[in-house]
């Protein structure tokens, strides 16, 4: 870049001087043909001049559209270069920072769904199974406690009904016979034949039986 801006440099300079140097050849030749006409001198020094002149239109155009063109690829190429830098970093961060929120939405949908089929599973079988032994633990203790208690009860009450119902019978008949009894006693006449001595006889040793039955 140094390099082709010195030569522009260069040119410019030598543009010049060559204006100035076509500026005094023509007065110079104005004045010298105004006084000395020959013809192959006016055609060598028109020529001349004609180059003179045309040198440095040349150089101007060339100068003009040479830098143009240098300038134009130089700043596309680095223009090409600086955007390609620039695109490059700020895909990269942009990218980065996309994929880092893509990847964390994704990974913490992921996860939240795996984690609440694993842990569905997980407690459906630790709860079956805690369930499952919680019952049977408690089934055990209420069964033991229930068994343990229930043959008692079944047993007392089934007792009780059995010697309630006994001990009305037996009493309404023990009553009956001691009435019968103490009217033989006091009445013999008035008491029915079936009311012989050895029936009271036996209905009154009938408590003695049934307290050695009982004991």
């Amino acid at each position: 870049m140094r390099r082709h801006c010195q030569l522009f440099a260069d040119c410019r300079w030598v543009g010049k001087w060559k204006e100035v140097i076509s500026i005094y050849l023509s007065i110079y030749l104005s004045i010298y043909l105004s006084i000395y006409p020959n013809p192959f001198i006016a055609s060598y020094l028109t020529s001349l001049y004609i180059l003179f002149i045309s040198i440095p239109v040349y150089l101007s155009i060339y100068l003009s559209i040479y830098p143009s063109l240098f300038v134009s690829i130089y700043l596309s190429i680095y223009l090409s270069q600086s955007i390609r830098i620039y695109l490059s970093i700020y895909l990269s961060i942009y990218l980065s920072i996309y994929l880092s929120q893509s990847i964390r939405i994704y990974l913490s949908i992921y996860l939240s769904q795996s984690i609440r089929i694993y842990l569905s599973i997980y407690l459906s079988i630790y709860l079956s199974q805690s369930i499952r032994i919680y019952l049977s633990i408690y089934l055990s203790i209420y069964l033991s406690i229930y068994l343990s208690i229930y043959p008692s009860l079944f047993s007392s009450i089934y007792l009780s009904i059995y010697l309630s119902i006994y001990l009305s019978i037996y009493l309404s008949i023990y009553m009956h016979c001691c009435c019968q009894l103490t009217r033989y006693q006091t009445h013999p006449s008035r008491t029915s034949p079936s009311m012989n001595p050895f029936y009271l006889k036996s209905l009154s040793s009938f408590p003695t039986v049934f307290e050695r039955y009982s004991t």
